[in-house]
């Protein structure tokens, strides 16, 4: 073991010989790396609290690398090759301030947050997996801009039943999983990868602007179910769930094409806008409910049957047209009011079923 314990700068280092194990061990110095940089089969990189790894140079690990706090920065890259282990742990904040690709696989446990900022951008690729192993965050570290999870691999959360907020853009192109808990992603972003809720679990879209875009889809399993709660969910091309999704008090349904719900859609808050339209398809549910205000700014086509209740109104604006058609029903189970929300001309109510 090599213990760094004041400030080096290399052009360039290998580490790793043919047999043994090799450790360079960084907890209290800056390493600054100008030039390519290999941590060999045989060889493992430690970060510990008050460590930084920094420089141009990228640095490729092969076998481990253990993070148990400090910082990663710098104009250089992190990458963890094909087969290789970046386990995120230990009693200190991480700070993830430089580029990072995970080409092997990668997990968060221990008891402190991954911090990322100043845009740094962690990738994971095809074929590899990062998981978050407890109730544990992935915040923004408050310097510069957000941090940016690029998925096309897995992302997901195995271990705890509360909640990990994500504070980084999530781009999603391969798969978003929780098995446990909730994931709750607070930035926005883009995705045409898939999201599947396990029972017992939610994937919240919990901030920003998340855009839903052409191969996206939607999976649970048990009580799983998918939420946008504080953020919006804007969608850019036609998608029909087949899954649970509920709208909560400060999340909104948005975007210019049509939002299809083949199973049950729970609105307990918040808006549903844009130009696009909402439908409950023959044999779905809608369950206006909840103790918030809904505002329906949308056009909405009941063609399975719905229920208003709860301790608040549905308000209806901006001419949107909420339409039943025959054979629906849209039932007000108590003494509720659907008010004019003051936006635009008023709602529109065309009933060819029941009301």
């Amino acid at each position: 073991t090599v213990t760094v314990i004041v400030a080096a700068t290399v052009n360039t280092l290998t580490v790793g010989a043919t047999n043994g194990l090799q450790i360079l061990s960084n907890s209290v110095a800056t390493l600054t790396v100008n030039g390519p940089t290999t941590f060999g089969d045989n060889a493992v990189l430690v970060l510990d609290a008050g460590s930084i790894l920094a420089g141009a140079g990228n640095v490729t690990i092969a076998r481990t690398l253990r993070w148990t706090g400090g910082t990663m920065q710098g104009n250089g890259r992190t990458i963890i090759a094909p087969g290789a282990t970046f386990d995120v742990t230990g009693s200190a904040a991480k700070y993830l301030h430089r580029h990072l690709d995970l080409r092997g696989n990668g997990s968060l446990s221990g008891a402190h947050y991954l911090y990322g900022g100043l845009g740094a951008v962690f990738t994971i690729f095809p074929g590899s997996t990062f998981d978050i192993a407890a109730d544990l965050q992935m915040p923004w570290s408050g310097a510069g801009a957000f941090g940016v999870l690029n998925n096309l691999g897995t992302f997901r959360k195995t271990g705890g039943t509360g909640a990990s907020p994500v504070g980084f853009v999530l781009n999603n192109a391969g798969l978003v999983q929780a098995q446990s808990g909730t994931l709750n992603f607070g930035v926005g972003g883009w995705s045409n990868g898939q999201f599947d809720a396990g029972n017992g679990t939610v994937i919240n879209f919990g901030g920003g602007t998340h855009v839903m875009t052409n191969g996206v889809s939607f999976t649970t399993a048990g009580s799983g179910y998918h939420r946008v709660d504080s953020g919006t969910f804007e969608v850019a091309t036609a998608l029909t769930l087949n899954t649970p999704f509920e709208i909560a008090s400060a999340g909104v349904l948005a975007g210019n094409s049509n939002f299809t719900t083949a199973n049950v859609l729970r609105w307990t808050g918040g808006t549903m806008q844009g130009n696009g339209r909402t439908i409950i398809a023959p044999g779905s549910t809608f369950e206006a409910t909840g103790n918030s205000p809904k505002y329906l700014h949308r056009h909405l086509d009941l063609r399975g049957n719905g229920s208003l209740s709860g301790g608040h109104y549905l308000y209806g604006g901006l001419g949107a047209v909420f339409t039943i058609f025959g054979g629906a029903t849209f039932d007000i189970v108590a003494d509720l009011q659907m008010p004019w929300s003051g936006a635009g001309a008023f709602g529109v109510l065309n009933n060819f079923g029941t009301f």
